[in-house]
């Protein structure tokens, strides 16, 4: 009696669970879902593990862990052992799990156009620990509200955006929020280089890095990128500029003979997390007549945004402007 009990209320739960709305199925259409590997379900709880398609690697669903998610990490990281794509959507809301470990063997996630990667109000949670995941394409990455979490330990995330194009959608920007966490939480130079080319909420700091002859915070030949504010003046070697394309602070141009910024022919990005700091700061080059950068495709700094209300000042210079930039903001002169 217990036994048919038990399948009645499992069948329950998966009609109650098994609607997947109509944008979804398109979704799962085009990218050729099998069916033994979809799951209709959505929330994964105790009376729906049994319906997750375990042995599969590509796993088509609407995922969600939740506080109903009655499960262990030790039990979702058996169920999930053997997933390394997710077709779909992701979210962890309001659970007592301390690491998302139990989703490390996950690969990718790629999401619909309403579809997006969350997780928040994990009180408990400490790390978010997808440390095999290297391709997010998902409109959406929402980390929020989890306290304690100190560290996003996604160490190879490479690509992070969604190609509106190949679904015929109107255009939009991706992005990635990192909101109300805990006071310690740092994000790497790593985790920033791949996410730093889409709109970001970013309000916390660096990690201490881990040096190497790439990775500099003071810049000598060879050098690729500055952790650090990097500060050129009349002393400064210009040619070892030259191969410097991430500056994980700010960039002050500060009393040079400099007519314009042919030696950041490699520079890409200047990204500064310090509140009140603009990245680029250029100020007292009287012989500067010319601001071009050659490459330069995002530069931030004020932490709320990604476009912040002055993004570079230029004092005591007459100067032509030239930005190969997806955003022109306001100059404070």
């Amino acid at each position: 009696m217990n036994y048919i009990l038990s399948l009645l209320i499992i069948g329950f739960i998966h009609l109650v669970h098994s609607k997947i709305d109509k944008d979804l199925q398109t979704f799962f259409k085009k990218n050729k879902c099998d069916q033994k590997c979809t799951f209709e379900s959505g929330n994964l709880t105790f009376g729906t593990i049994d319906l997750f398609p375990s042995s599969c690697e590509t796993v088509c669903a609407d995922l969600q862990l939740d506080q109903r998610s009655n499960l262990t990490e030790n039990e979702l990281t058996s169920v999930f052992k053997n997933m390394k794509h997710l077709i779909g959507r992701l979210k962890v809301l309001n659970t007592n799990y301390t690491s998302g470990k139990f989703l490390s063997g996950l690969e990718s996630i790629e999401c619909d156009g309403n579809g997006m990667l969350e997780w928040g109000e994990n009180f408990k949670l400490l790390e978010i620990g997808l440390i095999n995941l290297t391709s997010i394409i998902c409109y959406r990455v929402d980390i929020w509200q989890n306290f304690n979490l100190t560290r996003l330990n996604m160490p190879n995330l490479k690509i992070l955006f969604y190609p509106w194009s190949k679904y015929s959608l109107p255009v939009k920007e991706s992005y990635i929020a990192l909101t109300f966490l805990s006071t310690d939480f740092c994000i790497t130079t790593n985790e920033m280089a791949t996410t730093i080319n889409v709109t970001d909420y970013i309000s916390y700091k660096y990690c201490e890095p881990v040096l190497d002859d790439k990775l500099c915070k003071e810049p000598v030949k060879g050098c690729i990128e500055i952790f650090g504010d990097l500060e050129i003046t009349d002393d400064t070697d210009l040619e070892i500029m030259k191969t410097i394309e991430i500056i994980y602070g700010s960039l002050i141009i500060n009393g040079t003979d400099i007519k314009d910024f042919g030696f950041l022919e490699s520079l890409k990005y200047v990204a500064s997390l310090e509140k009140n700091m603009e990245a680029i700061i250029v100020e007292n080059n009287p012989k500067l007549n010319n601001i071009t950068f050659p490459r330069l495709k995002e530069s931030f700094s004020l932490p709320l945004l990604i476009l912040p209300q002055t993004i570079l000042n230029v004092f005591n210079a007459t100067v032509s402007l030239v930005f190969d930039v997806e955003y022109i903001l306001p100059l404070r002169h």
